[in-house]
C-alpha cells in the first residue's frame, strides 16, 4: 500500500488500539513507505547517436524559439597570421525552415574595417558605404540569383556559415567520428558536449565551417567541431578548430537571447544598387 493510502487507513482507525493498527500496517503490501529517492525516477538527458540526430534536435528547438543573438570570434596562431585576431561578428537571426524564409543581420569588424550584411525576404544586401567612400550605400540581389556566381557565392557562404545548426547538417557527410564527450557546467547550466571529427576533403563547396571546404583540404591536417547543447536542445556555443600548415585556427560562436524579438528589415530601396550593376557582372 502506498504511503498516502496507509495514512488514510491509520486515520480511519483512530479508535483502534496499537495492536490493530500494527496489524493493519503489516498486512499492507509495503509496511514502510517508499523513500522519495525510490519513487521519483531521475530522468537522464537524452544523448544523440550521431550528427544527424543532434542536428534534428537543434533544428527543432531553434525553430520553436524563432530567433537568437550570436557573437563569433577567432583565436589561435592561424588567426593571428591571417589577420583574424580581434575580428568580431555580431549576428541576429530570425529562423525559418528554408534559407529564403530565414532573416539575418550581421555586423563584422575585420582588419580595421567594418562590414554589414542583411538577408531578409529572399534578398541579400551588403553595406558598401565604407568600401566605396559613400558612393554606394548597399548592393543587393535575390538569393536565388546567387547560384553559380563566384563573386557573391563566397560572401553568401560566409553569411550562411554563421548558422551553426544549419551548417551541422551540411557537413554530415564529412563527419568521420562523432562523440558525446560528457556534461559541462557553464553559467549555471548543464550542457551536453559533442565533438565531431571532420574530413575537409569531403566538405561541400563554400559550406564548411570557418569558410573551409574541399578546396583547402590539402593544407589542413586536423579539423573538428564542438557543439554544447542545453537541456532543451538549444545550442549554447559552437567551436570549430583546425590546424593548417601547423598553425591552429579556432572559431567560436556564442548563442544567447533565444526567442527574443529581432528587427531585421531591408534597407530603403533608393539606397540599394543592383549587385551586377555595382560589380559589372
Amino acid at each position: 500500500m502506498a504511503a498516502g493510502a496507509l495514512g488514510l487507513t491509520l486515520t480511519a482507525c483512530g479508535g483502534a488500539d496499537d495492536a490493530s493498527v500494527a496489524a493493519t500496517a503489516g498486512e499492507s503490501e509495503g509496511a514502510a513507505p517508499a523513500s522519495p529517492e525510490a519513487t521519483e525516477a531521475v530522468e537522464e538527458p537524452a544523448v544523440a547517436a550521431d550528427i544527424l540526430e543532434l542536428t534534428a534536435w537543434m533544428q527543432e528547438a531553434q525553430l520553436e524559439q524563432g530567433s537568437a543573438h550570436v557573437e563569433a570570434g577567432f583565436s589561435g596562431s592561424g588567426a593571428e597570421l591571417a589577420g583574424l585576431s580581434g575580428t568580431n561578428q555580431v549576428i541576429d537571426f530570425r529562423f525559418g525552415e528554408t534559407l529564403k524564409e530565414t532573416a539575418m543581420s550581421m555586423s563584422m569588424s575585420l582588419m580595421g574595417t567594418s562590414m554589414d550584411m542583411i538577408m531578409v525576404d529572399g534578398w541579400f544586401y551588403m553595406d558598401m558605404s565604407e568600401a566605396t567612400g559613400g558612393e554606394v550605400a548597399y548592393v543587393g540581389t535575390a538569393i536565388e540569383d546567387l547560384a553559380g556566381d563566384p563573386s557573391v557565392g563566397g560572401t553568401l557562404g560566409m553569411a550562411e556559415s554563421m548558422d551553426y545548426v544549419a551548417q551541422a547538417e551540411l557537413i554530415a557527410d564529412a563527419v568521420t567520428a562523432f562523440e558525446h564527450t560528457g556534461v559541462e557546467a557553464v553559467d549555471g547550466q548543464e550542457l551536453q558536449s559533442y565533438t565531431v571529427t571532420i574530413d575537409p576533403a569531403a566538405l561541400p563547396a563554400g559550406a564548411g565551417p570557418a569558410g573551409v571546404d574541399a578546396s583547402s583540404a590539402d593544407v589542413i591536417s586536423e579539423m573538428e567541431a564542438v557543439y554544447r547543447v542545453d537541456a532543451d536542445g538549444l545550442l549554447y556555443s559552437g567551436e570549430t578548430r583546425l590546424v593548417a600548415e601547423g598553425e591552429e585556427l579556432i572559431m567560436t560562436m556564442q548563442y544567447s537571447d533565444w526567442g527574443e524579438p529581432v528587427d531585421i528589415t531591408a534597407p530603403p530601396a533608393d539606397q540599394v544598387t543592383d549587385w551586377n550593376e555595382a560589380t559589372g557582372g
